[in-house]
């Protein structure tokens, strides 16, 4: 928007200029000037600010460094925990995450065919599993054999007739 005043102000300044107004013109030139170093003010006193805004944030980021760094002294001395274990533990991650690392990159730089892989994979699988069914000897379980009634009596006479027969055999104590 500045830039858009200064030009027109510059502009205003040639014609006026062009028609013989002195005056006007050094009065749109004075103006011109003005915005200039005003704009040039503004824009220092931005950086400034933005300066001090990024100062502001380095020393909040300090703060809780130094907060972080002061629970931490007191956690080690409460667990007597010296900085030897702290470095130890630190080492074994540091090793874990690298191994970590090396695993990903395996694993991407593996190739995926995966059409021929799933089909020697079935193929595998079905391989191992006749192989554990030969090894493993099948459970063979016999279905129950359907009652046949002799006749075709309903089931209260067939209780009854049931009942009777019990009844009337004799049966010795052992």
């Amino acid at each position: 928007m500045c830039l858009i005043a200064d030009g027109n102000s510059r502009r205003a300044a040639l014609m006026s200029f062009k028609a013989g107004d002195k005056q006007g013109a050094f009065r749109y030139v004075r103006q011109s000037k003005l915005l200039s170093e005003s704009r040039n003010k503004c824009t220092q006193l931005l950086e400034r600010v933005e300066e001090v805004i990024s100062l502001i944030a380095s020393a909040e980021s300090t703060k809780q460094v130094y907060e972080a760094i002061q629970i931490g002294m007191k956690a080690m001395k409460e667990h007597n925990v010296s900085i030897e274990d702290i470095n130890t533990h630190l080492k074994e991650v540091d090793d874990l995450v690298a191994a970590q690392r090396k695993i990903n990159v395996a694993l991407e730089s593996a190739p995926l065919d995966s059409l021929a892989d799933e089909e020697d994979i079935e193929e595998e699988f079905r391989n191992l599993e006749a192989e554990l069914e030969d090894k493993v000897s099948p459970v063979h379980v016999e279905e129950p054999e359907p009652v046949l009634h002799a006749n075709d009596d309903s089931p209260e006479e067939t209780v009854e007739s049931l009942s009777n027969n019990l009844s009337s055999m004799k049966l010795g104590a052992m």
